[in-house]
C-alpha cells in the first residue's frame, strides 16, 4: 500500500509542478488530470494529507479561478454536502476547495480574501452540518436502504473535524435542531441524527442544562421513569401507582409537544395504556376536549391503530394520532374508509416498494403504510417531498389531507391494492398504469404514503401536462383544479399574462381589501419564483397559500405550505422565510405580504368580484 501510495502522491505531485509550470492551452488538460489524480487520493486519509499540503499550492497558481470557488470568502457551507454527494469533477474541486479552507482555518495558509476567522466559521458550519456524516451508522440496514454516505466524502469531514477542533458545534447543532423540529416533519431522521451526532462529539458536561439537552432527553430519557429504569420500563410501567403513571403520562405527553420528537418509551406507554388503563391514552396525547370525544366516539378504530401501526420503527406516529383525533373529519365515511385501508392486503408492487425503502426489519409494510396515513392526516403540513422533484404532488398530497381527507384515503386504498391510480381530466380517465412512472430518491427520506402515491401522482401530472400544452396560457390553469380535483378556485392570475397581476392579488387576499373573504377558500395552490442573491430567477416551485393574517407585530403575513423539508429558505436577495416567531403555526412558513408577491407568479381566486 505504501509503495502504491507513493506512486499516486508522486503522479499528483509531478502534475501540480506541470500545471504551475505550463502557461499554454494545455493547463486546462492538466487541471483535468489532476482532478483524476485527486479524486484516487480522496480514498485516503493519507492521501488527504497530500492534497492538504497541495490545496494551498494550487489556490495560489489559480486552480480555483474562473469557478464557484474562486471567491473563498462567499462560499456557503450549506451547499458543501449537496455538491460532494453529486459527484464527479465539481466534488472532487469541492474536496480541495474545503481542504485550503481548513489550511487558512488552522494558520498553514494565509489567503488576503478571508482571513482565519472567517474561514474557521465556515468549517464550524460545514462540520455542523455533516456531524450525522461522522457518526453514521454502519450497518446493514443501513447499505440494504442505499442512504449512506459514500466513504470519500465520510473521510475528508473525518479529516477536517481531526484537524480543526471546533468551539461552536453545539451552537449550530442546537440551532439547525431548533430549526427543523419547530417545522414539525412527519420524518424526523435528520434532527434524531444530529442529536445521536452532539452526544458522540461533545462530552456530557457541555450538553447538561443546554437547549440541545432538552432534545437529547426527548428521545433518550423524556420522562423520570424512563430515565430511572431505561431496560426495564415495561416492568417499572406495571409496578408504578395510579399517580405514578399519570404523572408519567403527563411527562411524556410534554416532552412530545415541547420537542415534537417521540421515543421508544411513548411506544411502550402507550401499548401499555391501550390495555391495561385507557384513560391515559388522552393523557398521553394530550387532547382536547374535542379530541377526547372523538377518542371516545372512535375508541375501536383506535385501539386498532394502536395495536397495528405504533411500535418503535413508527414512533413518530404518535405525535401524529395527537393531532389527528383533533381534526373534525371523523364523518362516516371517513372512518369506513379508514377501516377499509386498515384491512387491505398490500400488492405486491407496493410490498416491494416499501421493502426496498425500509428493508426487510421485521416490519410489515402495511404497518409502515398505516403508520405513515395517521401522520398525514394529523400533519399534513408536515410532508416533504425529499430529494425530488415532485413539489407539485406532494403539494397534492397536504391539500387532500387538509380538504378532502376521505378522497385521499380512497386513492391511497386504491394504490395500496392495485398498484395504480386513476384520475380524470376533462372527463377523460387517466390510469398511472399506463404510464412511465420514474422512481424516487431517497437521499432525504421520505413517509410511506409519498413513497406509494407520489410516483403515481407524478406520472399523471406530467401526462396533464402534456394534455394542457400549447393553449396559450399557463397550463396550471387547467391543471390545478383537474388535478386538486375540488376546492381549487375557477379564477387564475399568471404573472407573464396579467397587467393587473399585483392589483388582483390585493383585490382578493389582502384582508384591507378583501374582508378576509379568502381565508373560507384556503388553503389554495400557488406558484412562486426563488430568485438568487442578485434577483436572478432560478425556478419555480408549487406551495399553498394557508392563511393571511396579521402577525404579532400587525404586519400582514402570507403563510403557506413548503412542501420542502426544510422550509426556512432564501428566496431572493433580501427575502428570507420565516418558519417560526411570527405567528406561524405548525409546519407553515411565512413571508411579509409584499415579499411574498414579489416571488408570487400564479395564484386563483373566486371569479366573482370582491367589491372594496
Amino acid at each position: 500500500m505504501g509503495l502504491l501510495w507513493q506512486s499516486d502522491v508522486n503522479r499528483f505531485a509531478n502534475l501540480v509542478g506541470l500545471y504551475i509550470q505550463d502557461g499554454s492551452e494545455n493547463k486546462g488538460i492538466i487541471k483535468k488530470s489532476l482532478i483524476g489524480e485527486a479524486q484516487v487520493l480522496l480514498e485516503d486519509k493519507t492521501g488527504l494529507e497530500c492534497l492538504l499540503y497541495y490545496s494551498s499550492i494550487l489556490d495560489q497558481n489559480g486552480f480555483f479561478v474562473g469557478g464557484p470557488w474562486e471567491q473563498a470568502e462567499k462560499l456557503q457551507p450549506s451547499l458543501v454536502r449537496g455538491t460532494l454527494m453529486a459527484g464527479g469533477d465539481m466534488a472532487v474541486v469541492e474536496a480541495l476547495s474545503n481542504l485550503r479552507m481548513l489550511a487558512v482555518a488552522t494558520g498553514h495558509y494565509k489567503l488576503p480574501s478571508i482571513s482565519k476567522d472567517l474561514a474557521c466559521s465556515y468549517l464550524d458550519e460545514v462540520i455542523a452540518g455533516n456531524l450525522d456524516v461522522l457518526y453514521a451508522p454502519e450497518a446493514e440496514e443501513v447499505r440494504i436502504n442505499a442512504d449512506q454516505v459514500p466513504m470519500e466524502i465520510k473521510l475528508l469531514i473525518e479529516f477536517i473535524a481531526e484537524r480543526y477542533s471546533s468551539p461552536e458545534i453545539l451552537a449550530f447543532l442546537t440551532e439547525e435542531i431548533e430549526k427543523l423540529s419547530v417545522q414539525r416533519p412527519i420524518i424526523t431522521d435528520k434532527i434524531e441524527r444530529l442529536i445521536s451526532s452532539g452526544i458522540a462529539s461533545v462530552p456530557i458536561d457541555k450538553r447538561e442544562n443546554t437547549t440541545f439537552y432538552r432534545f437529547e432527553k426527548a428521545l433518550v430519557a423524556p420522562s423520570w421513569l424512563s430515565e430511572q429504569y431505561p431496560q426495564n420500563y415495561l416492568e417499572a410501567l406495571k409496578d408504578s401507582a395510579e399517580l405514578e403513571l399519570y404523572i408519567e403520562a403527563e411527562q411524556l405527553c410534554r416532552s412530545m409537544k415541547d420537542t415534537g420528537l417521540v421515543s421508544g418509551f411513548h411506544v411502550s406507554f402507550i401499548g401499555f395504556a391501550a390495555k391495561h388503563k385507557p384513560d391515559l391514552v388522552c393523557k398521553l396525547l394530550g387532547l382536547s376536549e374535542e379530541g377526547l370525544k372523538r377518542l371516545h366516539e372512535n375508541i375501536d378504530l383506535i385501539q386498532k391503530i394502536i395495536e397495528a401501526v405504533v411500535i418503535p420503527e413508527t414512533k413518530q406516529s404518535i405525535y401524529g394520532l395527537s393531532h389527528f383525533l383533533e381534526r373534525d373529519i371523523f364523518t362516516k365515511r371517513f372512518v369506513q374508509s379508514l377501516h377499509e385501508l386498515l384491512d387491505t392486503n398490500l400488492c405486491q408492487s407496493v410490498m416491494a416498494k416499501l421493502k426496498a425503502v425500509y428493508g426487510n426489519s421485521g416490519v410489515s409494510a402495511e404497518a409502515y403504510l398505516l403508520a405513515g396515513t395517521i401522520s398525514i392526516l394529523g400533519q399534513p403540513l408536515g410532508i416533504g417531498q425529499g430529494f425530488n422533484p415532485c413539489c407539485q404532488s406532494t403539494r397534492a398530497l397536504s391539500y387532500w389531507s387538509q380538504k378532502n381527507p376521505t378522497f385521499l384515503l380512497e386513492l391511497l386504498s386504491e394504490a395500496a391494492k392495485r398498484g395504480n391510480i386513476t384520475l380524470s381530466f376533462e372527463g377523460n380517465a387517466i390510469y398511472s398504469s399506463s404510464l412511465p412512472v420514474k422512481a424516487l430518491d431517497y437521499t432525504i427520506p421520505m413517509d410511506p404514503v409519498s413513497i406509494v402515491l407520489v410516483p403515481l401522482l407524478d406520472a399523471i401530472y406530467g401526462n396533464m401536462i402534456k394534455r394542457a400544452a400549447f393553449r396559450g396560457e399557463d397550463v396550471h390553469k387547467v391543471i390545478n383544479p383537474e388535478f386538486h380535483r375540488q376546492g381549487v378556485l375557477s379564477g387564475f392570475a399568471d404573472k407573464y399574462q396579467n397587467a393587473d397581476f399585483s392589483s388582483l392579488f390585493y383585490r382578493y387576499y389582502h384582508p384591507d381589501f378583501s374582508n378576509n373573504r379568502i381565508s373560507e377558500h384556503l388553503p389554495q395552490p400557488a406558484g412562486i419564483i426563488i430568485y438568487s442573491h442578485d434577483n436572478t430567477a432560478l425556478g419555480a416551485h408549487a406551495i399553498l397559500i394557508q392563511r393571511i393574517e396579521k402577525d404579532p407585530e400587525g404586519k400582514v403575513r402570507v403563510y403557506f405550505y413548503n412542501p420542502n423539508n426544510d422550509s426556512s429558505q432564501t428566496w431572493g436577495k433580501t427575502i428570507k422565510t420565516s418558519v417560526a416567531g411570527r405567528g406561524e403555526l405548525e409546519g407553515e412558513s411565512s413571508l411579509l405580504f409584499d415579499d411574498f408577491l414579489h416571488c408570487l407568479y400564479a395564484f386563483h381566486f373566486p371569479e366573482l368580484v370582491i367589491q372594496k
